[in-house]
């Protein structure tokens, strides 16, 4: 696993408390409990990238879901959600409803669907 993925999975989260790490961009990666969300996660390589992306994207494990704010694509970062879909099975996908046919497309199976 990835070294700062592996740091998030180890980092205690309380009850009643958030841990919040930035993930570039509008980013966010929460904590609370054993439970991990990323919020607008752009992981693709980009070379207009700020920052480098937080982690291999092949690597993801552990995250009980992916939130998109909007359609954009470091909101919604669809190549990413395509290897999530098949690395994070049980992963909910969360984003506006409009968008459900490009998330179906991404391989997201209706179930895992919050949108």
């Amino acid at each position: 696993m990835n070294e700062f993925l592996k740091s998030v999975m180890d980092t205690p989260a309380p009850y009643g408390t958030a841990v919040l790490w930035w993930l570039g961009q509008m980013g966010l990666m929460v904590k609370m409990g054993k439970t991990v969300l990323c919020v607008d996660c752009y992981a693709a390589e980009n070379p207009a990238r700020q920052v480098p992306p937080p982690f291999p994207v092949d690597e993801a494990a552990g995250i009980a879901a992916f939130l998109g704010t909007h359609d954009h694509s470091d909101h919604m970062d669809h190549p990413s959600w395509r290897v999530w879909a098949q690395k994070c099975p049980d992963a909910l996908f969360v984003f506006p409803e409009m968008h459900r046919e490009s998330v179906l497309s991404d391989g997201v199976s209706e179930k895992n669907c919050g949108g």
